[in-house]
């Protein structure tokens, strides 16, 4: 039953970010989440019992995949665009971990992807994956472009 919360709240909150960011624009979305974030209380896990991580991490994994197979469904094509700005609002709201939104460019072929970092390391994707891309923006330092 769990899951099928997880899917719903995903479509609904993908869906809603697709109809903001088609009238708002990216670099609207992009600020609008950054600052929303900074009212996110960062939760300390260092007292959490191995156990009780254990459950958080399966939890968050959940949320990626409900995310990544929500997308499959969506009346348009979701994007990197759109799974990274849900994960980040959930990852940041629901579990309080200071995970950054980026974005980055491949000069040629020209190419732009979005994803989650948590400090220097990606979130949920692998290097590889990332690698290959400048960082043109960074919610934690939005102000602050290349």
């Amino acid at each position: 039953m769990k899951r099928c919360y997880y899917w719903l709240y995903a479509y609904y909150s993908i869906i809603k970010f697709n109809t903001k960011l088609k009238k708002r624009g990216l670099t609207r979305m992009f600020k609008e989440y950054s600052h929303d974030s900074e009212g996110y209380p960062l939760i300390d896990y260092s007292s959490y019992s191995e156990q009780e991580l254990l459950m958080v991490d399966n939890e968050m994994n959940n949320w990626i995949i409900a995310c990544m197979s929500t997308c499959r469904f969506l009346p348009f094509e979701a994007q990197c665009i759109h799974q990274s700005f849900f994960l980040y609002s959930v990852i940041r709201e629901k579990y309080g971990l200071p995970v950054s939104l980026v974005i980055g460019t491949c000069p040629f072929p020209f190419s732009a992807h979005a994803w989650i970092m948590l400090g220097d390391e990606n979130f949920f994707e692998a290097d590889y994956e990332t690698s290959k891309y400048n960082v043109m923006l960074r919610s934690e330092n939005f102000h602050e472009v290349g």
